[in-house]
């Protein structure tokens, strides 16, 4: 098999027993992946080494996967290959700014005891090769291919590099862009099935705006079995040579070397993240043999990493985001909580970026029985608590737990409208499954839980002040939205000040609409409806549109509208009013475009398939409009940013909501 259809691994005489089964080629980006058939299982393992042309002496270019850096004008491009290679680049597929080299290619070589054998392994890695393209324009696209450096000896016995693919990728926006911003988030994903759909459903969001992606720990659960870090870099390949990946580590990237003591060394090499000075390690963490690899992840653990990949910050567009290490002392005085201390104080700069959000593996806020109190949690929590509720941080990611959980805004166990919104997201489909079932319990701090559905979650920053939260499961080809949210920035300062609008309810009570609007083929799906999470009766519906003084059987029960099913009454129902409350909530600067935007989501919310991502994003805001009666409605659908928002949420249907924007 080749490198791309299967994952490398140990040789048989030192790597654990793999439970095959049948393979089931899945589709993925164009790229088949062989994948064991039962329980989601593992990539099924091929020890062949990834050759070119079949030239003993060519390597092929694999592992391909970006990073942002301390500034959106460049892009860190990282890569394995055994042989000297380059980044040919340029705003086209022509490629002709000036080759990139990589500025570090090394190898690393570790001693370990994979999880559930009882010998040491050794393993050394291909040469991993990082570079970064400089001097490029925010928010714009571009190619880049890697190459083999030119041998002017012409050594016939030295191997050479097939030239890669050509990739392409978007750079972020330029810090403070208030223009919106979309990024995703996944945890613990593994090399699953599950975690291929996973992807699968992220490259969609891909191909819909998203920026970049952000990874709260446990990434390839190679668990000191280090072939298999190879295998997941050629797994998200397709999804990682496109979208900047930025990470945070997790416990089961601990990994001890056995030769010095460290840890983490595979994370340390394979990534090239924002780096605020040199790693430093100073652990001295060594295996022992009748734990039987158990203790190559371990949950309740400190060690001694600083700096490096360990903790750093990046900023984009709006958001200084903040990246931090349970794994390491985070206790007051650390290099750790110093560092975080300093960058919460002196280097965030609200004018600039007013929204602070945050990641690290370990939840302060889980009301899943799994991972309770782990002293790695408890001490960090104790010491960063209130750095992060000082600073006005709105949003905190996090994993470890294999389920999916948001908070209210809270702080110290008390939900406070000041403090950060908490949203663990460790369902990426890795090996281990699902945490157990939550409680019949909730503490009042906890806004939504799951524990049974595998997916990735989705931010939208809308403005200043406002963001809208999406949780995206994996249960069809189409992602579905099984919870939202809109987020408030604690920190966004005054909202914008209201003024006289257009007479949304006159032009509501007035407006007939096409017959589209009831006469649509009535082809929607279940999930359509169910994602949004409303909770909303017929007669709550009802009572909404006599407030406004509209007659809802004249809307929703004319002659073409007889054989509509409730569950879709009920979403063209919150669409409209939407669209009603924005138009009479905001002031004379969205005079000249309220009513344009009203009466094409009136007109074009019947159609639930080509208009899919306005649609979610337009019932997040809705539903929590409506149901949770936010006072700060006004802020969140001002003229300039509702119309930015729109236009986002439409950019590839120009004939729609973006238009009148």
């Amino acid at each position: 098999m080749s490198a791309r259809l299967c994952a490398l691994a140990l040789a048989a005489s030192t790597a654990p027993a793999v439970a095959t089964g049948a393979a089931v080629p899945v589709k993925f980006d164009d790229v088949m992946q062989t994948l064991d058939a039962a329980n989601g299982g593992e990539l099924i393992v091929d020890a062949t080494p990834a050759l070119g042309d079949g030239n003993a002496t060519t390597v092929n270019v694999t592992q391909v996967h970006l990073a942002l850096t301390t500034v959106p004008e460049a892009i860190t491009v990282s890569w394995a290959c055994d042989a000297p290679t380059m980044i040919r680049w340029g705003t086209d597929a022509q490629l002709k700014n000036p080759p990139v080299p990589p500025f570090s290619s090394e190898t690393y070589t570790m001693v370990s005891v994979p999880v559930e054998t009882d010998s040491f392994v050794n393993y050394t890695s291909p040469v991993l090769n990082h570079a970064t393209i400089a001097g490029l324009s925010p928010r714009e696209t571009y190619f880049y291919q890697i190459v083999p450096v030119p041998d002017p000896q012409k050594n016939s016995t030295a191997p050479v590099a097939a030239p890669s693919g050509i990739f392409k990728f978007t750079t972020p926006p330029a810090i403070g862009d208030t223009a919106p911003m979309i990024f995703d988030v996944v945890g613990d994903l593994g090399q699953t099935n599950y975690s291929v759909d996973t992807m699968a459903h992220i490259i969609a969001d891909a191909e819909n705006a998203t920026e970049f992606l952000l990874h709260v720990g446990d990434m390839s659960y190679a668990d000191c079995l280090n072939p298999r870090w190879d295998s997941y870099f050629e797994l998200i390949e397709p999804l990682a040579s496109r979208l900047p990946w930025m990470v945070t580590a997790g416990n089961h990237e601990i990994e001890p070397n056995n030769l010095t003591g460290h840890i983490m060394d595979p994370y340390k090499a394979r990534y090239q993240m924002p780096q605020f000075a040199p790693t430093v390690d100073t652990t001295e963490y060594f295996q022992n043999l009748s734990y039987h690899g158990l203790d190559c992840t371990p949950d309740q653990f400190v060690g001694s990493y600083d700096y490096g990949n360990s903790f750093y910050s990046f900023r984009a567009g709006m958001v200084h985001f903040i990246v931090l290490n349970p794994y390491t002392h985070t206790e007051n005085a650390s290099n750790q909580f110093d560092w975080l201390n300093a960058e919460l104080s002196t280097r965030v700069d609200k004018s600039v970026t007013p929204w602070t959000m945050a990641m690290w593996h370990n939840p302060w806020y889980n009301s899943n029985p799994a991972h309770q109190n782990e002293y790695p949690t408890t001490t960090m929590r104790a010491s960063m608590e209130q750095l992060m509720v000082d600073a006005g941080v709105a949003v905190i990611f996090n994993g470890h737990v294999h389920a999916y959980e948001r908070t209210y805004p809270v702080a110290f166990n008390q939900t406070n409208s000041s403090a950060p919104t908490y949203i663990v997201i460790g369902d990426g489909g890795n090996r281990e499954g699902h945490a157990p079932d939550y409680p019949a319990d909730k503490p009042d701090w906890s806004a939504f839980r799951n524990a049974s559905d595998y997916g990735h979650g989705r931010m939208r920053i809308l403005n200043t002040s406002h963001a809208v939260w999406e949780w995206h499961t994996n249960q069809a080809d189409e992602w579905i939205v099984s919870d939202s949210a809109i987020i408030t920035n604690p920190h966004a300062g005054p909202a914008p000040a209201p003024a006289p609008s257009c007479n949304a309810t006159d032009l509501v009570k007035n407006h007939t609409g096409p017959p589209a609007l009831c006469a649509y083929e009535s082809n929607r799906t279940h999930h359509h409806t169910v994602g949004y999470g409303f909770d909303m009766e017929t007669s709550f519906a009802r009572k909404a549109f006599a407030d406004l003084g509209i007659d809802y059987d004249k809307v929703f029960f004319g002659d073409s509208c007889i054989n509509q099913t409730d569950a879709d009454i009920l979403l063209q129902m919150s669409l409209q009013i939407a669209a009603f409350q924005a138009v009479t909530a905001v002031g004379p600067s969205y005079a000249s475009l309220c009513c344009p935007i009203a009466n094409a989501l009136v007109d074009i919310t019947y159609n639930l398939t080509e208009l899919g991502t306005p649609i979610y994003s337009f019932g997040t805001l809705i539903q929590d409009l409506l149901a949770k009666n936010y006072s700060d409605a006004k802020s969140v659908l001002s003229s300039t940013e509702w119309c930015n928002h729109s236009a986002v949420a439409c950019a590839d249907d120009a004939n729609t909501i973006g238009q009148g924007c």
